[in-house]
């Protein structure tokens, strides 16, 4: 996959958007594991009832740990348009 030199996959969800956390199960329940959205690449002002979306920012120290935008992430289809995984 083609990204924009600035950009790179999330290093915490691994490009998923979500990752495995520990939430509480209430007063004396215990814990319990579940999918949950990847603080660290959730586009800014968005609920944290939403997923992240897979990329940040590399490089400039105030943008680290940012999603990216839409714009941007139109930019990774564009650039990738037309390319089959393997």
């Amino acid at each position: 996959m083609k990204l924009p030199e600035y950009v790179c996959v999330c290093g915490v969800c691994e490009g998923t958007g979500e990752y495995k956390q520990m939430y509480t199960a209430g007063c004396g329940g215990g814990y319990y594991h579940s999918m949950g959205p990847c603080d660290t690449c959730q586009q800014e002002g968005k609920s944290n009832y939403h997923n992240g979306v897979g990329y940040v920012y590399k490089g400039d120290r105030r943008f680290r740990h940012k999603g990216v935008p839409d714009s941007v992430l139109n930019q990774i289809k564009r650039m990738n348009q037309g390319l089959v995984e393997e």
